[in-house]
């Protein structure tokens, strides 16, 4: 039996077996079976993340597993490739320098909703636009969750944060742990 608990593609395939044509549904049709890698400790609202319809199956919250299980985060960018990543679209370019990234709003996980970033031209992103943006000029792990906190130092921003992926729906992280 310990053995088994430790071998994740043998539990996911009976589980798989367990539930086969099994469908899950709220108000008579098919839920959306959303999941993202690591929460980092706390779900996300799906209605704050994609501005869409609060559902009570994607609402966030905490979970009660300990931090250290989580995945943790650092990343150094400096204000010229910040500037450069804002400046790739016109409806996010900042012009020729970067002054200053100001968390604008957070949901009760932690996730960033708004950014002000500010520049000779002043923009404000939802969180996860920021995420996008940062993460198609840099490679997909280099913001890997919105659940940060940024500090500058000099010309350089320092985003510290936790979890991986949107934060929405089932966490495989805390899955795995179970």
């Amino acid at each position: 039996e310990p053995e088994r608990k430790h071998d994740g593609r043998l539990v996911a395939r009976e589980a798989v077996a367990r539930t086969r044509g099994q469908v899950l549904v709220y108000d008579d049709k098919p839920i959306e079976a959303v999941f993202h890698a690591d929460c980092g400790g706390y779900t996300a609202d799906a209605s704050q993340v994609w501005n869409g319809p609060a559902l009570p199956y994607l609402a966030g919250g905490p979970d009660d597993l300990p931090a250290s299980t989580h995945r943790a985060w650092t990343i150094d960018l400096s204000a010229a490739q910040i500037r450069t990543a804002c400046n790739a679209s016109r409806s996010t370019a900042v012009g020729r320098r970067l002054t200053n990234l100001r968390v604008v709003d957070r949901d009760r996980s932690g996730r960033v909703l708004a950014i002000e970033v500010q520049g000779e031209r002043t923009v404000q992103l939802r969180g996860e636009q920021f995420r996008t943006l940062l993460n198609d000029a840099f490679g997909p792990r280099t913001i890997m969750s919105t659940r940060w906190t940024v500090a500058r130092t000099g010309e350089t921003d320092t985003f510290t944060g936790s979890g991986y992926g949107r934060g929405v729906g089932l966490c495989q992280g805390c899955a795995a742990t179970r």
